[in-house]
């Protein structure tokens, strides 16, 4: 599996410099809902908010959930195409993290880890 983007850090840079808002949050990853390949999870989480369709003969971005490897890059640069002119919040974009800096817990947190989930998620190391 080829991998482009080694650490949801990476990823989270990457995507930022396109002109979305990108955080890092806990959640468990899926299958990619973009390019549905068997062994590409969901590690990003893209919130749109596209103008009003107006015939484009296709669904425009609104959220979807798709792979750091193959879709990410993609589903960010349509979004932003597709942002509405009124648009107050922009592309919003999540990556799941990876390890708690503080329990050490693989893919977010454990339940009994003290501190609040959103306020110290850290990358893999």
């Amino acid at each position: 599996m080829n991998r482009i983007y080694t650490t949801p850090e990476s990823t989270r840079t990457h995507l930022s410099a396109l002109g979305a808002r990108v955080s890092v949050v806990a959640f468990a990853p899926a299958q990619c809902e973009w390019c549905g390949m068997a062994d590409q999870l969901a590690t990003v989480r893209v919130y749109g908010d596209p103008a009003p369709a107006m015939g484009l003969g296709y669904e425009p971005i609104s959220y979807v959930e798709v792979c750091a490897d193959l879709c990410a890059e993609g589903v960010v640069r349509r979004a932003l195409s597709e942002l509405s002119a009124c648009s107050r919040r922009g592309v919003v974009v999540e990556v799941a993290a990876t390890r708690c800096a503080f329990c050490e817990q693989e893919g977010g947190h454990a339940p009994s880890c003290p501190v609040p989930h959103r306020r110290h998620l850290a990358v893999a190391r």
